[in-house]
């Protein structure tokens, strides 16, 4: 048990050395340092994920036995021995919206970020691709990013699923998560719940009803419709070979206009939740405002606040869990088949 005895950054050098020195003997190493058989490889690994108890007696051990598994890149494995029997893939880095969140939202998965959503599918497919290996089931959140049905439809049936609103920001300022904060704020301020949702509301809406945030949000949904448009028509090689004068034409002045439309008609009726699941509006400065409005002096306390919430209130978690409805359900499903087996 090297933790016992050993300072941290000599564990894994020190015990390496001393396998090397002495191939002549075996040794069993009880660790909580990922590193170690990592750095290791011909080792066989066992990994103790769980434990059974009654009162204070052990009664079971969950433990798996670990085959090699030389062919994936370093961070997976560490995600395959940190684990417990899930890995959630989420986009960002460890000082992003996503993990905090979504460790709050799953507290029985090991959410792993992993930069960009190129980057969880890759994850993603290298980890399904050698189950045989680990036997850790593996799935991937990503933003949606205005994605087509058919697009979302088809990377969920490859355990990668995307949210249901724009981005995680949405998430995060949601009605549901403003009025759980709005109620905890006017039990600590000795203030009005309702009003400090309405006067929220309200800001936010002062905002986004700014000339210049309609026409950017407009102009992005016109250039991601017009781009999906083009791409749809693009010819294949039999086509040019039997036309190569081809030409691709999108009028984008109307459709341009009818994005312009819709979203001054959902300010106009107040419909923050659409706004946040339809628009990329973190490029405003509508979710700084919200926290202000909240009475937070800065915005990260603001969501700070939002998870911190979210493992307590266990109705404001499934409401939040409604809106990532598509990995929610592939979970619920996981975690029934698991306990019929």
């Amino acid at each position: 048990e090297p933790e016992r005895h050993l300072h941290r950054s000599i564990i894994e050098p020190f015990l390496s050395a001393l396998f090397e020195l002495r191939q002549d003997c075996a040794f069993v190493v009880s660790t909580h340092e990922v590193a170690l058989p990592i750095a290791n490889p011909e080792a066989r690994v066992l990994i103790i994920r769980e434990c059974q108890w009654s009162g204070a007696q052990a009664e079971a051990w969950d433990a798996e036995l670990l085959e090699a598994y030389m062919d994936l890149p370093e961070d997976l494995k560490r995600a395959i021995l940190g684990a417990r029997r899930k890995i959630l893939f989420v986009e960002g880095t460890n000082a992003s919206l996503d993990q905090p969140l979504y460790s709050a939202l799953f507290p029985d998965i090991l959410v792993v970020p992993k930069g960009s959503c190129g980057e969880v599918e890759n994850a993603i497919k290298g980890l399904r691709g050698s189950y045989d290996l680990h036997h850790v089931d593996v799935f991937g959140l990503i933003d949606r990013d205005d994605r087509p049905d058919d697009e979302i439809k088809k990377l969920a049936e490859n355990g990668v699923f995307a949210l249901e609103v724009y981005s995680v920001e949405a998430l995060y300022c949601c009605s549901d998560a403003i009025e759980t904060v709005a109620q905890k704020q006017a039990e600590l301020q000795g203030c009005d719940a309702d009003d400090l949702i309405e006067n929220t509301r309200e800001k936010a809406l002062d905002i986004l009803n700014q000339n210049e945030i309609a026409e950017e949000m407009a102009a992005w949904r016109c250039m991601r419709r017009v781009r999906n448009s083009v791409l749809s028509q693009l010819p294949n090689w039999e086509q040019i070979k039997d036309n190569p004068a081809i030409s691709i034409t999108e009028n984008v002045a109307p459709i341009h206009e009818e994005e312009l439309r819709h979203f001054n008609k959902l300010v106009g009726e107040k419909k923050l939740d659409e706004l946040f699941a339809r628009y990329p509006l973190h490029k405003s400065r509508v979710f700084n405002t919200i926290a202000t409005a909240l009475r937070f002096q800065k915005r990260k306390d603001y969501e700070k606040t939002v998870t911190t919430q979210i493992k307590k209130d266990d109705e404001l978690a499934q409401k939040l869990k409604s809106r990532i409805r598509l990995l929610s359900e592939a979970l619920e499903a996981e975690t029934a088949e698991d306990r019929v087996s």
